[in-house]
């Protein structure tokens, strides 16, 4: 049972595994019952500075927040729970409406400067109980809510809120083996709001519809000035962990639907399949980790006829991502860890409204090497990057006018940050203080450095952040 457990949880907190939440707290029984509980708070701050950043982040952003969490285990039972608040601010020279722009196929842009100001609170809690010496149930469950207003020529505001249930079953095998089963389900929702007094002379609210690739309606007029959103996700995760390898894969189908007061103006259908593979190799001084992960993620736009009668598609893009990690875990010394990550992601998207067609195609790739270091009271933890992409538009065929409706610079503004060259490094430093058992100061530190890069007005970005946190 030791090494599931030590193989658990290098899985878990090494490398971020792709089935976490529900799989998490379906391991929480593999645990032993009656060690100490785990707590913890934590405070932080720190602010971004730079123009090489994704097109609809500010250029400078202030943020801090707080983080409490908790494991407790009991005879027959085990429970967690986190719950945090954040804070950022911000400067814009372009904005998406959306709290998460990219995340839905569709996106409503307002091409002015201003200010941003956004706020985050997180509540997650899970719980696992011993049906039998072999099976345990139980149930995680998250909701989160987020509320974004922008101060710009054009002042609107977004509200979103997301809920999720996954039930949980696990089983557990006498030689050290585990399977964990869960289903979720998610519910989406959001809510722009643009103030009716930013009409221009015209009395329509000037703000770009993007209905994939740039292309879409140069004045958009919401009904009432509000644009609501409303998505529906469901799926399964299967993962099975043993004292020789781990594995699991999982997919959730979404549906979704947009834009007047009913939300019937659009829908976008979609789905998300997921699976990784990772084993541990003990050595005589040194233990090795690989893992290697996928992910295919499709959705589609559509719109409704203007006779009513059915939808057509607008917009539809499909990516697909593989990841490969190998660690080495030396037992003895000052270097804790070493990890290499291999990212590589290809994306087709595609753009069909009713006077344009258009496709793109983008694959990029990056290499990062992460080491862990720990010398008494000081943890060093190092990462060093370097990536680069390769993209490629069909171009507009059908009406030539069509160029009239894109915002050809925005576009290639978001596809320089994904394609551009680039390199980073940085890490952090954390000083547990010896007179305090379980405090600790962290001080993080990020440069990324881009080459050929014209259209985001920058290269550099970088990040500080500073956290406080304390274990008991």
């Amino acid at each position: 049972m030791k090494r599931v457990l030590m193989f658990a949880g290098i899985a878990l907190c090494l490398f971020s595994p792709a089935l976490l939440s529900g799989q998490e707290t379906g391991l929480l029984r593999l645990d032993e019952k009656h060690r100490a509980p785990r707590n913890e708070i934590s405070l932080w701050s720190g602010i971004e500075d730079g123009r090489f950043r994704p097109i609809f982040e500010p250029y400078f952003q202030w943020s801090a927040g707080t983080e409490a969490r908790l494991v407790r285990h009991g005879a027959h039972a085990s429970w967690t729970g986190s719950i945090s608040l954040e804070q950022k601010s911000g400067k814009y020279n372009r904005s998406s409406l959306f709290v998460e722009p990219d995340y839905f196929p569709m996106d409503l842009l307002d091409y002015t400067s201003g200010t941003g100001s956004r706020q985050t609170g997180r509540l997650e809690t899970g719980f696992l109980a011993d049906l039998s010496y072999l099976w345990a149930m139980g149930l995680n469950a998250t909701i989160k809510a987020t509320n974004d207003s922008r101060r710009s020529a054009f002042r609107h505001s977004s509200f979103g809120m997301e809920a999720e249930l996954e039930p949980v079953l696990t089983f557990r095998s006498d030689d050290d083996a585990c399977i964990v089963s869960s289903y979720l389900v998610r519910l989406r929702t959001e809510r722009v709001k643009m103030d009716p007094s930013n009409v221009d002379a015209e009395g329509v609210l000037p703000f770009f519809f993007d209905k994939g690739m740039g292309y879409g309606a140069s004045v958009y007029d919401p009904d009432q000035g509000i644009f609501p959103v409303l998505e529906f996700a469901h799926g399964f995760n299967e993962e099975y962990h043993s004292p020789e390898f781990s594995g699991g894969f999982g997919i959730v189908w979404k549906r979704g639907r947009a834009g007047d007061g009913d939300y019937s103006r659009f829908r976008f259908p979609g789905s998300t399949l997921k699976g990784f593979f990772e084993t541990l190799r003990e050595g005589f001084e040194v233990d090795r980790t690989y893992r290697i992960s996928y992910q295919r993620m499709r959705d589609q736009l559509r719109e409704i006829l203007d006779s009513g009668d059915g939808y057509e598609s607008d917009s539809d893009r499909v990516g697909r991502s593989v990841d490969f990690k190998v660690g080495f875990l030396p037992h003895k010394g000052v270097l804790k860890s070493i990890t290499l990550d291999l990212d590589g992601n290809y994306w087709i998207e595609s753009a069909a409204a009713r006077v344009i067609s258009d496709q793109t195609q983008r694959l990029d790739a990056s290499a990062t090497l992460l080491a862990s270091l720990s010398m008494e009271d000081i943890d060093v933890d190092l990462n060093v990057m370097g990536g680069k992409g390769f993209w490629l538009d069909r171009g507009q065929v059908d009406n030539p006018l069509a160029q009239e409706v894109r915002l050809t610079e925005n576009w290639l503004s978001k596809m320089e940050y994904y394609m551009a060259p680039r390199i980073g490094m940085g890490g952090a430093l954390t000083y547990r203080f010896p007179a305090v058992e379980g405090l600790s100061l962290q001080l993080f530190g990020y440069w990324t450095r881009a080459f050929n890069a014209t259209y985001l007005g920058g290269k550099n970005r970088e990040t500080v952040t500073l956290k406080v946190e304390y274990n008991y």
